[in-house]
């Protein structure tokens, strides 16, 4: 049975969608240049996002998918500062995907009917 969403899970998808273009912001006025990607870290950019969206489509309610996904960008940012990557880039870019994914799907499943129950 999918989730149902909720208010929340709007306000959740354009607040991260927000906070994830800050991120990208301060990543570009410290300089960074997308160009300066090692493969390891837009490895680890590739799986945060396609892990996030498969949860969205097996169905897990958008606040559990986040709840997921803190400790993975936890583990992301502190790789990030042991080598040379765009910390700030990368969580950033991560924050936007998700927010726009549920965004999305808040706004293709809200107009949807709700089942109902059989009758016998």
């Amino acid at each position: 049975m999918r989730a149902r969403p909720s208010s929340k899970d709007r306000v959740f998808g354009v607040a991260m969608t927000v906070g994830g273009v800050a991120a990208v912001i301060v990543a570009m006025i410290q300089r960074w240049n997308p160009q300066e990607m090692n493969p390891g870290v837009e490895g680890s950019l590739t799986v945060g996002i396609v892990g996030s969206v498969l949860a969205l489509v097996e169905g897990l309610p958008y606040t559990t998918v986040i709840k997921l996904m803190i400790p993975i960008w936890a583990i992301q940012y502190v790789t990030c500062q042991m080598v040379p990557g765009p910390s700030f880039a990368v969580l950033g870019i991560e924050l936007i995907a998700l927010g726009f994914f549920g965004f999305a799907r808040h706004l293709l499943t809200s107009g949807s009917p709700r089942p109902r129950a059989a009758h016998v």
